[in-house]
C-alpha cells in the first residue's frame, strides 16, 4: 500500500530544512564572528535572495531577517548569562557586526541595554 502523506507535511519538512539550514549557516557566522545577512545565505544556498526570502516568509510567516534577528539574539541572550565575555564581545560572538546595531536590537527586543539586562540577572542593586 502506497504511503500517503499528510496534508502540509511537505510543507512542515520544507520548514524543518530552512530551520536547519538557517542554524548552521549562523552556528557559522557565530563561530567565524562574521555578519549574519541574508543575501549571503542565499548565495551559499546558490540560490535568488528574493525567493528565498518569499520562501521563508510563506513558511515562517516573518522575514528572513527577522528569524536571523530573532535567533542572533537569543544567542546573544546566551552569552550574556552564561559567560563574562565584554559587551562588544557578545555583539561580535552573536554575528551582529557592529556593537551599535546590537545594542539597538537589543534594546528594541527587551527594553533594556544588554549592560542592564546583564546586571538584572546578577540582582545588581545599581540598576
Amino acid at each position: 500500500m502506497p504511503s500517503q502523506r499528510r496534508p502540509g507535511s511537505s510543507l512542515r519538512e520544507e520548514r524543518r530544512r530552512y530551520e536547519r539550514i538557517i542554524d548552521v549557516y549562523l552556528r557559522d557566522c557565530f563561530d567565524a564572528r562574521t555578519v549574519a545577512r541574508a543575501s549571503e545565505l542565499a548565495e551559499k544556498l546558490d540560490a535568488n535572495r528574493q525567493h528565498i526570502s518569499r520562501r521563508i516568509r510563506l513558511l515562517f510567516g516573518r522575514p528572513l531577517a527577522a528569524i536571523l534577528r530573532e535567533k542572533q539574539l537569543a544567542e546573544a541572550v546566551r552569552l550574556l548569562t552564561t559567560t563574562p565575555l565584554e559587551v562588544k564581545d557578545v555583539a561580535a560572538a552573536a554575528a551582529f557586526g557592529h556593537s551599535r546595531t546590537f545594542y539597538r536590537n537589543f534594546r528594541k527586543a527587551f527594553r533594556l541595554s544588554p549592560t542592564r539586562f546583564r546586571a538584572a540577572l546578577r540582582g545588581d542593586p545599581k540598576l
